[in-house]
Order: structure tokens, then C-alpha cells, then sequence
């Protein structure tokens, strides 16, 4: 007894001076592990005496309890680490044997740190049971959270760091946090690091998003974190993420396309932190294109256009590569289209992040014509057709044309994209990022004709701008010619006039008006025959039952003709009539030209726009455009605005909340 109490208080000695600084730190753990070779129950005794004094004089100071218990703590691990079982030098193989043996199963055992938790989890008060004095619970926490990384699969201990996770007070909350990192993780634990990522402190939120493993579980909490106020919670969040970069098949295209725009966060560090991770997912996943294609680039076109300009940013070769082969037509890729979206794409924004002599060097401006011409012709057959279009479109419009051919060639394609590209591409309403292919076909129009967007105003200009304007009203009236057809042989004047102006598609909405009305009258009909039908079985009028059922038929047979001539006449003139619209929408949008001298431009509004609202049967689409198209008009010029003011304070009282309709409550 007397040589087990000489042991202890020899170890307590060493574990005294090596705290209070009087031993150096090799000396110390010598010894200490010396006297564990010896006795090594001795050792483990003095680390829980004192522990004991640590905990118990921790409201004291927080400062040297906490550096004490990190001693005690590194103590522990450092006799894990190095303790072996002693084997004499003479010793057979057999005996060598059975030492590295036991040196192992000692090893794996960590017996010192598991005792010294088992002690340190008895002084926290074990199961739902703590300490009232904070000092006390935050010391206790923090020997439980440092001595768990040493015994990962404590569950007792993964039970008082669940505990702790719930503290009031956030600094042991954040310890506790930072231990269940080094747990096995669990749905509890997922499920405590997922709600502590939320939590009120900065400190408390990145150090769980940090102990975070990426899986389906944590997916949802992890994306949250991309919106932190706090720049440090932002970062840790992408060096999670880089951590574990298979962890990106957990998230879904939309979040991963707002984990990768991390690239162009406003604070240097997340920005930096992005950088690892989306390098991790480029090695994982094989190239910049593979990333993008994760990414939702069609359903988010800003968020897409994002990505696509980081990565371009950040992997310029391949976007190099990609600029190559959508120029040479070799794009690789599935069956869906998919890969070809996401070089055209990423070939497109390599192209603006370009410098001006590399970019002259490497794209041919004939060959980048053809491919679009090309684009043009299969945009509505082929899968993603517009999409890619739209891109290359950008590309032409970024493009200088130096030679006279090249220029008339470019012309020539703007006017077909005006004609014949679909309308219908963007995933968002047109933005100064996202354009639609009537601007794009605008914009590739001025630029051939010498205009752009931001020119000091002169004759000059100002004379091109008239030119340019009567041009695209000119285009317009070659896409009405459909839609005028032949005049009504009475003389009442019902169809459309010679000119054509303002009177365009009156013949075609008259007649779509006429197959609503008739539309309408069969489906009355339909509910009287019902009616009829169901009366004259009543009163066992079977030949009269049979008559109407007769009747019915034909009155179904006549309602389905007129439906399927009413779909056709009106996808016919609401196709050429939203064309119209956005041709001369993205005129007003792009067009620096004093509308008062642009005598082309101006008219639009009294020869076009106000005749296209006052057509009858009028669908909800092109009535919104139309719309649209006026307000851009008097976005430009005073007096049409004051003229139609009461437009305008008419639709934003249709669109007030008492004016809606009111929830289906069910």
C-alpha cells in the first residue's frame, strides 16, 4: 500500500511541477511515462487526483483550469501513444511476439484517456445531471470534448456532449459541438450539429458546421450556411465541404450551382475557402464542365451564368478547350444534351474573361457564324437547340467582325434570329445578365450597323439610329404579312385594310373571337342535351333519350373541330404577335435614339402596340406583352407616359392583395 501511495504522489509531484511550469515538458512526460511503464494504475490515479482540482477550483480562474486540464489531457494522449510493453533484448521471437502483441492491445485499449473520461464524466454528474456552477460545467465539458478525439466510440460521452449541446450558455455549447466532431456520428448527432448550426452565435455556428459530416441528413443545414451574415461560418462551411468532396452528390442542381457561386462571395477568406472545395469537386467529379452540368443552369439562368463565369475564371484552359469545341462542332457528350449546354456555356463566358488578343486569336469569326447559323436551324428540333443558340448568339454579340464580309454575314443572322429563333428561352424575366434572343438579335443588328448602347448623342448617331430602327420595323412588317392575309369580299371593309397598319391580325382575332363564341354555345348545348337525356330516362322516353344522345354526338364532333381551328389560329397569331412584341421591346430597350427624331421607332406605339391591345380575344400572354412593351415606350418618352398614367394606376389596383382571389381553403 505504501509503495502504491509513494507511486501516486510521485506522479502527482510530476504532474505539479510539468502544470506550474517548474520541469520542462520533455522531462516531464519522460518520467510520467517512465512511472507508467512501472505502475500504471499509479499514473491514472494522480491524472484523476488531479483532475479532481482542476474541476473543483475552476470557477477560480477559467484561464489556468483550462490550460491545466489541456496538460492533463495531452498528458494522457501522450501515454497512450508511446506506452510499450518493455521485452528484454535477449528475449526469444516467441516473447518479442506476444510483447507487440500486448503493446498493440494496449495501444488500441487507450487505457489512460478512457479512464481519465470515465473519471471526468463521474464529476460532470453523469446523465442528465450537471454541475449549477458554469465555470465548473464549461471546465467539465471541455476535458469531455478533448479527451473524446482520443476515444471516439465513448457512448456515455457522446450522451453528456449531446447534453452539453443544449447548455444556455454558448461557449460550452460550442465546445460540446466541437466534440461531437470526433464521435461516431449518429442521426442524434446529425441531428444536435444540424440545429446547433442555426444557433444565435457566431463561435456556437461554425464550430458545428465544422464537426459537420456531408450526407443527406446535414445536406439542408449546410446549404443554409451559405447565407450566414458572418463571413468565418461562410468559409467553414467550404472547408467542410472541401473535406469531403464525394459530399457534393448529396446536394441538389440549384444548391450545388449556390455552393459553387461561393467563387464570387464579397469577403477574400470565403472566397478563398470556395476555391478549395470547388478544386476538390473539379478533381472528383473530372472537369470544370462535369461541375457545371451539377449545377441547375437552365432553370436558374443568373445563378447559372454565375457558375459558368467562375469556372471560367478559375479553369481558363478548359474553358479554352471548351471555346475549341463548340467552334470545330465536336462537343462529346449524352444523349439528353447536357454537356453540350454546359460548354457552350462555359466556352461562352471563357470568351468574355478573355483577353482582347488571345480571344482575336483564337475564335474564327466565319466558322463562329456558320456553327450559329447551324444552332439557328436545329434550335427548335434538337434538345436544349435555343439554349445552346442563345449562347453562341452571346458570343457573336461579344465578337468583333473586322472585314465587310464577316459584318453582312452577322446581319444576315440577326435578322434570321429575329424571324425564326424561338421566343420562349429564359428561365427569368430580361435582365442586363440574361437576354432574350430578340435582344441578343438586336444587339448583334446595332453592333453591324456601328451603334451601341452608351454613345454621345449627335447627327451622326442619330441618323444610324433612325436607320437602324426603320430597318427592325421593316423586319416587322415582313413577319405581319401572315397575319394580313386577303380582305373580306364585302364591302363593309371587316377585314384587314391594304395597308396593313394598325389592322393586321383583325381578320384572324375576329375569327378567333367568332370560334369562342361558337365554342361557348356548344358547350351549353352539351349541358341542356345532359339535362335532356337524363329527364327523358326518367320518364322511360327512350326514343327521345336515343335522339338526344344522337344530337350530343354531333354537337361533340362540331366542338371538337372548332377547338382544334381555334388552337391553330391561335397559336398562329399569338406566335407572330409576341414575336412583334419582343422585336420592338428590345428595340426601346437597346435603341439610344431620340424617339421624337426616330420617326420609325415612335410610331410603333400608335401603328402596332395600341391596335395589338385593342384586338379582341386576346390571350393572357400576349396582353402582358404588350403591356411590357408600351411601359417600355413611355420609360422613353414623358408625354406617352403622362398620356397612359391611368393605365398604369389601373393595373397596380388590379394587382392589390384585397383584389386577388381569395385561397382555396379546404
Amino acid at each position: 500500500m505504501s509503495a502504491g501511495a509513494d507511486a501516486i504522489a510521485n506522479a502527482v509531484q510530476v504532474l505539479e511541477h510539468y502544470i506550474s511550469g517548474e520541469v520542462a515538458e520533455a522531462n516531464a512526460l519522460s518520467q510520467l511515462l517512465h512511472l507508467h511503464q512501472t505502475n500504471d494504475k499509479c499514473v491514472v490515479a494522480a491524472l484523476a487526483e488531479k483532475t479532481n482540482t482542476v474541476i473543483a477550483n475552476a470557477d477560480k480562474g477559467s484561464a489556468a483550469a483550462a490550460e491545466a486540464g489541456n496538460l492533463l489531457v495531452g498528458v494522457a494522449r501522450h501515454l497512450d501513444t508511446n506506452a510499450e510493453a518493455e521485452v528484454p533484448a535477449g528475449a526469444s521471437k516467441a516473447a518479442k511476439a506476444a510483447g507487440a502483441k500486448a503493446a498493440a492491445t494496449k495501444a488500441a485499449a487507450k487505457s489512460v484517456s478512457r479512464h481519465l473520461l470515465d473519471h471526468v464524466l463521474i464529476l460532470t454528474g453523469g446523465q442528465n445531471r450537471a454541475a449549477k456552477d458554469n465555470a465548473i460545467r464549461a471546465q467539465g465539458c471541455s476535458l469531455v470534448a478533448d479527451l473524446v478525439l482520443a476515444v471516439p466510440g465513448h457512448q456515455k460521452a457522446q450522451e453528456k456532449l449531446l447534453e452539453f449541446a443544449s447548455d444556455r450558455l454558448p461557449s460550452i455549447r460550442e465546445r460540446a459541438v466541437r466534440g461531437l466532431g470526433h464521435v461516431t456520428s449518429t442521426p442524434a448527432v446529425e441531428q444536435t450539429l444540424c440545429a446547433r448550426s442555426g444557433d444565435p452565435f457566431m463561435a456556437v455556428r461554425s464550430s458545428a458546421v465544422r464537426s459537420m459530416h456531408v450526407s443527406s441528413g446535414t445536406a439542408a443545414a449546410l446549404i443554409k450556411r451559405i447565407d450566414d451574415v458572418e463571413a468565418c461560418v461562410r468559409a467553414e462551411l467550404f472547408r467542410t465541404l472541401a473535406r469531403e468532396p464525394a459530399g457534393g452528390k448529396q446536394f441538389g442542381p440549384a444548391a450545388f450551382g449556390r455552393l459553387c457561386v461561393g467563387l464570387t462571395d464579397r469577403a477574400s477568406a470565403v472566397r478563398s475557402a470556395a476555391g478549395q472545395a470547388v478544386d476538390a469537386w473539379h478533381k472528383f467529379f473530372g472537369s470544370a464542365t462535369a461541375v457545371l452540368a451539377r449545377c441547375d443552369v437552365q432553370g436558374d439562368e443568373v445563378l447559372g451564368d454565375a457558375v459558368a463565369g467562375a469556372l471560367a475564371a478559375r479553369f481558363k484552359e478548359e474553358g479554352i478547350a471548351a471555346v475549341k469545341a463548340v467552334l470545330s462542332g465536336s462537343v462529346k457528350g449524352d444523349t439528353n444534351g447536357i454537356d453540350e449546354v454546359c460548354t457552350a456555356l462555359l466556352a461562352r463566358h471563357a470568351v468574355t474573361v478573355m483577353r482582347e488578343d488571345d480571344r482575336d486569336e483564337l475564335i474564327d469569326a466565319p466558322l463562329l457564324l456558320q456553327r450559329t447559323n447551324e444552332a439557328l436551324g436545329s434550335s427548335v428540333t434538337k434538345p436544349h437547340g435555343a439554349f445552346v443558340l442563345r449562347q453562341l448568339l452571346y458570343i457573336v454579340a461579344f465578337v468583333d467582325f473586322c472585314d465587310e464580309s464577316s459584318r453582312r454575314r452577322a446581319e444576315r443572322l440577326a435578322e434570321a434570329t429575329l424571324q425564326r429563333a424561338p421566343l420562349t428561352t429564359t428561365s427569368v424575366a430580361p435582365s442586363a445578365n440574361v437576354l432574350t434572343m430578340a435582344d441578343l438579335g438586336i444587339l448583334i443588328m446595332r453592333k453591324c450597323a456601328g451603334l451601341c448602347k452608351f454613345q454621345p448623342r449627335s447627327a451622326k448617331i442619330q441618323a444610324l439610329e433612325a436607320q437602324c430602327s426603320a430597318r427592325g420595323v421593316l423586319l416587322i412588317s415582313d413577319l405581319c404579312q401572315p397575319l394580313q392575309g386577303a380582305p373580306e369580299a364585302d364591302a363593309s371593309g371587316s377585314g384587314d385594310d391594304e395597308a396593313g397598319e394598325g389592322q393586321f391580325a383583325t381578320r384572324l382575332s375576329n375569327r378567333l373571337q367568332e370560334l369562342n363564341d361558337a365554342i361557348e354555345e356548344r358547350l351549353q348545348r352539351r349541358t341542356a342535351f345532359v339535362a335532356q337525356k337524363k329527364k327523358a330516362i326518367a320518364n322511360e322516353e327512350f326514343i327521345q333519350a336515343q335522339r338526344i344522345k344522337e344530337a350530343t354526338t354531333k354537337n361533340d364532333t362540331e366542338l371538337t373541330h372548332l377547338e382544334k381551328e381555334h388552337l391553330q389560329l391561335k397559336a398562329e397569331r399569338d406566335g407572330i404577335l409576341l414575336r412583334v412584341l419582343a422585336i420592338i421591346r428590345s428595340m426601346l430597350r437597346w435603341s439610344g435614339s431620340d424617339l421624337q427624331k426616330d420617326p420609325a421607332l415612335f410610331g410603333t406605339l400608335e401603328r402596332i402596340m395600341r391596335p395589338v391591345v385593342s384586338l379582341p380575344a386576346l390571350s393572357e400572354n400576349v396582353e402582358v406583352a404588350a403591356i411590357a412593351a408600351i411601359s417600355t415606350f413611355c420609360v422613353r418618352d414623358v408625354v406617352s407616359a403622362q398620356t397612359h398614367w391611368s393605365l398604369f394606376l389601373e393595373l397596380m389596383r388590379a394587382i392589390r392583395p384585397e383584389n386577388q382571389p381569395p385561397m382555396d381553403s379546404k
